[in-house]
């Protein structure tokens, strides 16, 4: 498959390519005439700003278009508000990130904080560019119970129910999903990880703990994160999973690797391939090829011809204009059957895709109301109609 042959390079919509140049990193003087180009054909401001917080790439538009001659003062003035209330919220965030990860640390309990500010403040230098709705940890499997109380103990409790977790639900939890939501006080949330991701052939045999490595980041201190090699595969496979939906996803992937040269993203990717992340890597770096220019290493382009399925980017690409959510039934099937076709490359093969796909028969509020030992874990498939009703009919 050639990327520049596939119909979505030229068929991008104008809000879409204003806000993915200004995610460019770094900011070149190329990139600041390609936005203020882009910037005077956009005819409705309105939707770019709706663009914008769909895709949660404010920050980046904020920054790159606050001076421009072309945006309304009225758009102007509400994107300079929003910046002043992300940035005091992300110092809310940064201090309770900083707490979090030392209070587990303080405990035994050794975790990792993936995503949001520290990537943001490593990789654009900056706490305010980017908001961060909630603080992702990562701890080990068998830490999960005891990381569950001692947040229940500083005041966290499930969002899903509102009540503290017991023993017996963390532990079916941990069996059948790859992480928890908790909200503590003021709404600060955690997206507590035990797994980076629900698949087992993705990303299997990484060692996040082994490869961690130390950053030191203003108004956090210094905190222990994924190492930069288990990183990039972890984005690129995060984002393949949600379809590249939202583009600050591929905005990271893009600031990560902006500086590197073409043998040290092959190395990255040889290294995703030998964690079963390959695929997602090539669809990440196809994207970038789409947004950004930039070219994929010939080596690369040689595998990716390989692909034959043109969905495997024009789907991804198609996701970013859609709602986010879906707006009907008929609409939430067709995202479904567009996904199986494409994470059948994903995982390497249809059947592994079929495997995964019945692993999300299991709901979270069955698993909560109903927490049962591993030896019974079967019941759920045949209970969940049963249970989905009665919640319907409850509410």
């Amino acid at each position: 498959m050639n990327i520049r042959s596939t119909p979505v390079a030229a068929d991008l919509p104008p809000e879409l390519r204003l806000l993915a140049a200004c995610c460019a990193h770094p900011v070149t003087g190329e990139s600041r005439r390609q936005v203020e180009d882009l910037a005077d054909r956009i005819g409705d401001w309105d939707e770019v700003s709706k663009a914008a917080q769909r895709h949660q790439v404010q920050g980046f538009v904020q920054n790159r278009l606050s001076g421009c001659e072309a945006v309304p003062d009225e758009i102007r003035n509400r994107w300079a508000n929003e910046a002043r209330n992300r940035a005091t919220f992300n110092l809310r965030q940064a201090g309770m990130t900083g707490k979090l990860h030392k209070l587990l640390n303080e405990h035994s309990i050794r975790n990792l904080v993936i995503k949001g500010l520290p990537l943001a403040a490593h990789v654009y230098g900056s706490l305010s560019i980017k908001r961060s709705a909630d603080i992702d940890l990562l701890i080990e499997p068998q830490n999960a119970v005891r990381a569950v109380d001692l947040l229940a103990r500083n005041g966290f409790v499930a969002l899903e129910t509102g009540e503290p977790l017991t023993a017996s639900q963390t532990e079916s939890v941990v069996r059948h999903f790859k992480e928890i939501t908790l909200v503590g006080d003021g709404n600060i949330l955690i997206d507590l990880h035990w797994r980076l991701v629900e698949q087992s052939n993705l990303l299997r045999g990484i060692e996040p703990f082994a490869n961690a490595r130390a950053i030191s980041i203003e108004n956090i201190g210094s905190i222990s994160v994924l190492g930069e090699e288990d990183e990039f595969a972890y984005l690129c496979t995060h984002g393949a999973l949600s379809d590249w939906s939202r583009l600050k996803w591929l905005a990271d992937v893009n600031a990560v690797i902006a500086e590197r040269g073409d043998k040290e993203i092959l190395a990255l990717y040889e290294y995703a391939k030998g964690l079963g992340a390959g695929p997602s890597v090539l669809q990440a770096l196809a994207l970038r090829a789409l947004l950004w220019g930039t070219p994929l290493p010939q080596e690369l382009a040689q595998q990716f011809q390989s692909i034959s399925d043109d969905h495997f980017v024009a789907y991804p690409i198609a996701r970013m204009t859609m709602p986010y959510k879906p707006e009907s039934s008929r609409d939430a099937l067709r995202r479904i059957a567009s996904q199986s076709r494409i994470r059948s490359t994903l995982y390497g093969s249809r059947a592994a895709a079929i495997r995964e796909l019945t692993s999300h028969l299991r709901a979270l509020p069955d698993v909560l109301a109903l927490p049962l030992p591993a030896s019974l874990d079967w019941l759920y498939l045949p209970l969940r109609p049963v249970m989905w009703l009665d919640r319907k009919l409850r509410s």
